[in-house]
């Protein structure tokens, strides 16, 4: 009985070991596979929602996740894109180590919002464009044609002269209370930049007496204008608007 029992253990101890063993070897090459990937170029091409390459503008760094692992949000500024057509400006999640300013090639996976993108991590091709440059070659030998990625539409701004008239609010500003006698007329003419919506964006003096520049600006500030456009086009105006001060 005791060496049936002996042999016994013998064996159980046998088979622990078996399975200890073949467990750390399945562990350790999982993450070797991940770490490592054996996916090629036009393999994870054909995976992929979207390849492009870009500069990196802003990077989001998120708080721990659930798998213990950081995430980034990267804002990227799209110079090239291959099986989709891009915006100029996209925002892609993966895992931490971008850096703003830098040039990657990524390969893109459409996240459930369908609006931006996520990598694989370190499972996937996506990488600095000095080391990926090889997989741009791959895509070119392989005739795989660019998409387009949208140029951002500068908002035109027209001149349109002297703006008194032109103002929905337009009336001279009070003289400034805070100025001594002998208190003298002054004229002050600002230049001012309204925009699609009839806002003014930007107000500078460009002549006058400086006693009067800040009462000037405040007038000028708050005026409104009804939208302009041109061709159809909502568009930016720009101009002249003067203030007479009168004691």
């Amino acid at each position: 009985m005791r060496k049936k029992g002996a042999s016994e253990f013998l064996v159980l101890r046998l088979f622990l070991c078996c399975l200890l063993i073949c467990v750390g070897y399945l562990s350790t090459n999982a993450q070797c596979s991940c770490a490592m990937p054996g996916i090629t170029a036009l393999e994870e091409y054909a995976d992929a929602t979207v390849v492009f390459t870009g500069e990196v503008v802003d990077v989001q760094k998120s708080d721990q996740g659930n798998d213990g692992g950081r995430y980034e949000t990267v804002k990227i500024a799209v110079d090239r894109a291959w099986k989709k057509n891009l915006e100029s400006t996209i925002t892609v999640t993966g895992a931490d180590g971008w850096k703003v300013g830098a040039r990657y090639l990524i390969y893109g996976y459409l996240n459930d919002d369908k609006l931006t993108y996520a990598t694989r991590g370190c499972c996937s091709r996506t990488g600095p464009l000095e080391q990926t440059e090889k997989d741009i070659d791959e895509f070119f030998n392989a005739g795989y044609a660019l998409a387009h990625v949208s140029v951002p539409r500068k908002e035109k701004v027209i001149s349109a002269g002297w703006l008194n008239r032109r103002a929905l609010n337009f009336k001279d500003p009070k003289y400034p209370s805070e100025l001594k006698k002998p208190r003298p007329a002054a004229r002050v003419e600002v230049r001012i930049v309204a925009d699609t919506e009839g806002n003014v964006i930007s107000a500078e003096v460009s002549r006058g007496p400086v006693a009067f520049h800040d009462a000037a600006l405040e007038a000028a500030r708050k005026l409104k204008f009804s939208p302009t456009q041109l061709s159809g086009v909502p568009v930016k105006v720009s101009g002249w608007v003067s203030y007479d001060f009168k004691p």
